[in-house]
């Protein structure tokens, strides 16, 4: 049996390109028009990767995004007919772990889907690797637990990875490039936002200043940095 992708809200011709993409068994997807439909709940839970369409809730598409996540840890990506920085941020903050335009081609679309699907599975399947502690910083990954100052941090799935790959190369500037793929299972030719705006995420969260950073900084020309304070 393939691994199930649930499409919501996606246009009729988005659903037949990748329907035909899939082939070969080794993806099978199943398409709801909008969140209405009674089997909702059911196909949520058999879903490997879930792909939210704007044309599902237009005006509540990140309502909608936060309901689902608390339905699914599967990864979540949301197509917008549009990407503009302000919606894009929206949907990520409400819980998806990517946004991309509705517009792109059902192959880059597929290769999307299929680095979610990837990166889930080796996560799932990595070991359970020692706590780390990086100054104020202390990250557990058996109990899926990070603490700032003493204080529990709740982060999403996508954070609690981005933020454990800087700290256990905390001092080691890390390409974003390498971020991409080790996090998100993306190659350097696939272009997003969502590397910044979760780093937006992880400074509100943990800095005490988030606009001027002292645990996560910025490396010009590079990426980003985890150090110790």
């Amino acid at each position: 049996m393939g691994k199930q992708v649930l499409l919501i809200g996606c246009l009729p011709d988005l659903e037949r390109e990748l329907h035909a993409h899939c082939g070969a068994g080794l993806l099978e997807t199943t398409a709801l028009p909008d969140l209405r439909d009674p089997r909702l709940l059911d196909l949520l839970r058999a879903a490997d990767i879930v792909v939210l369409c704007e044309n599902a809730a237009p005006r509540d598409l990140p309502k909608i995004c936060t309901h689902l996540r608390g339905q699914t840890s599967r990864p979540l990506l949301v197509a917008l007919r549009d990407t503009p920085e302000a919606a894009v941020t929206e949907v990520l903050e409400a819980g998806a772990d990517d946004a991309v335009a509705a517009t792109m081609s059902p192959r880059e679309f597929l290769a999307r889907i299929r680095a979610h699907l990837r990166r889930d599975q080796e996560y799932a399947n990595g070991h359970v690797r020692p706590a780390v502690a990086v100054g104020e910083l202390h990250l557990d990954s058996a109990r899926h637990e990070v603490l700032v100052r003493g204080e529990p941090v709740n982060l999403t799935p996508r954070e609690f990875e981005l933020l454990e790959h800087l700290a256990r190369q905390a001092g080691r500037a890390v390409r974003r490039a390498e971020l991409l793929e080790e996090v998100w299972g993306y190659n350097s030719q696939m272009t997003t936002r969502t590397l910044d705006v979760h780093i937006g995420r992880l400074r509100q969260k943990i800095e005490r200043r988030p606009q001027e950073p002292e645990i996560i900084v910025t490396v010009p020309g590079v990426g980003y940095k985890l150090q110790a304070r």
